[in-house]
């Protein structure tokens, strides 16, 4: 019965598109591309992204009604008890070589060793909750032994998924977005804490602020499930010693060179921008310093995707000061301007996801 109710439904949206495609007609210009009637399954998509405003509403239909006739996953994100979880579809192998073959060079050129840890995606440490039909996942957890093994001597690789993985149960991954909670960045920074040299601090040390209750990721952005559980945001704060936010400032350097100064790890403001996530830590900038005047004189350069601001936080009580590069927003200038020799430690950390399927790493040699 359901998938009769949702055939029916489809029908009925079908017949309505064309009444959409008219008001729209009346007040914005064509798509560039027009809906393909021949091929209406594989252009629905485009036509959905092409039909603003009606694009949000019609995608959130379509969501519930293949999820009653029965479908868990489109586009490689599983619909599954409350979460959107995305599988790793496509992986380019050439990216992976291209970006450890960068790691190589600069490292060499800069005379350094180099700790390296790449982060499992959500798929592979929670994937008891994905369908039972979910077959063709791409294996992390040999690619992350094949991409240590073909590091060179100085680049030590570490491991983060043990950590993850017998933490599971704990809500280490947001329900919408491809991002760690602060739970899953305590799990990594424990994970690094004792090739970093340092003790971890326990988590019940941290007091916990929740600042927003229903936020919405980048999965929800592209596969609006009606049933997904809205994500809480939650800052984390040492509640004594050199942890604690007042001794914080993040100094943030744009591509001209120019700088400016935040007080404390969280920025407010970021809640009602377009990307609330970065109100851990502020807005993006090509090189970010987080400074800690309590801390004892110990310095490390971080060059990291998006996933730096679940982890970062609790190390920045560790170390005077941090400078986290964006390798996709940092210039030439400021790259060969940078010398990794000057810190005391220097790591590599990046999402499985970005070292597959972005060649941003390559940018460490202009």
């Amino acid at each position: 019965m359901p998938k009769k109710l949702a055939s029916l439904m489809f029908f009925f949206i079908f017949l309505l598109l064309p009444i959409a495609c008219a008001v729209r007609a009346v007040i914005a210009p064509a798509p560039a591309k027009p809906f393909a009637w021949s091929n209406p399954g594989a252009s629905l998509d485009q036509y959905l992204q092409d039909q603003y405003p009606f694009s949000y509403p019609l995608k959130k239909l379509r969501a519930r009604l293949e999820y009653a006739a029965g479908k868990k996953e489109q586009n490689g994100i599983f619909y599954t008890h409350g979460r959107l979880i995305e599988n790793i579809v496509n992986p380019a192998v050439s990216y992976t070589n291209q970006n450890t073959a960068a790691l190589r060079s600069y490292t060499a050129s800069q005379g350094i060793n180099a700790l390296f840890l790449l982060l499992p995606t959500a798929c592979a440490v929670d994937q008891e909750e994905l369908p039972s039909h979910s077959v063709s996942l791409f294996d992390q957890r040999t690619y992350l032994e094949r991409v240590s093994q073909s590091l060179p001597k100085n680049i030590l690789s570490l491991d983060a998924y043990p950590t993850l993985f017998s933490n599971r149960s704990q809500k280490q991954y947001y329900n919408t977005d491809p991002n760690f909670t602060p739970v899953g960045g305590y799990s990594i920074y424990t994970a690094l804490c004792s090739r970093l040299g340092i003790s971890p601090h326990a988590l019940t040390e941290y007091s916990v602020e929740n600042v927003a209750f229903s936020f919405l990721g980048s999965h929800y952005d592209t596969l609006p499930y009606f049933d997904v559980t809205a994500d809480v945001l939650s800052l984390y704060r040492l509640q004594e010693g050199t942890g604690r936010d007042a001794a914080f400032t993040v100094e943030r350097t744009d591509a001209h060179g120019n700088t400016t100064v935040q007080d404390g790890l969280y920025d407010y403001a970021m809640l009602d921008s377009e990307d609330p996530l970065q109100i851990y830590l502020g807005q993006s900038a090509p090189i970010l310093t987080v400074r800690n005047a309590a801390a004892a004189q110990r310095t490390l350069l971080l060059f990291a995707d998006d996933t730096a601001r679940s982890y970062l936080p609790f190390l920045a009580g560790h170390y005077s000061s941090i400078t986290w590069v964006n390798l996709k927003e940092a210039t030439p200038q400021q790259l060969q301007e940078l010398c990794a020799s000057e810190y005391d430690q220097t790591l590599f950390c990046y999402s499985i996801e970005t070292y597959l399927a972005s060649d941003e790493i390559t940018n460490l040699n202009p």
